[in-house]
């Protein structure tokens, strides 16, 4: 958990360590420009600003 100046902040999502698992994944081989996801967004509609919450 992150503490600052001893000040703990369970909202952060960090705590003791725990066993955890993940489904299989797809994980390209190279990354994506910005140019190229600004050409997804564009071509598909894609509302990337609803991920920000």
């Amino acid at each position: 958990m992150l503490t600052y100046q001893g000040i703990r902040f369970p909202s952060d999502g960090e705590g003791p360590v725990r066993e955890t698992s993940v489904n299989p994944f797809y994980n390209d081989a190279t990354t994506v420009t910005n140019e190229e996801f600004k050409r997804f967004v564009e071509d598909t509609g894609f509302q990337w600003r609803l991920l920000l919450g």
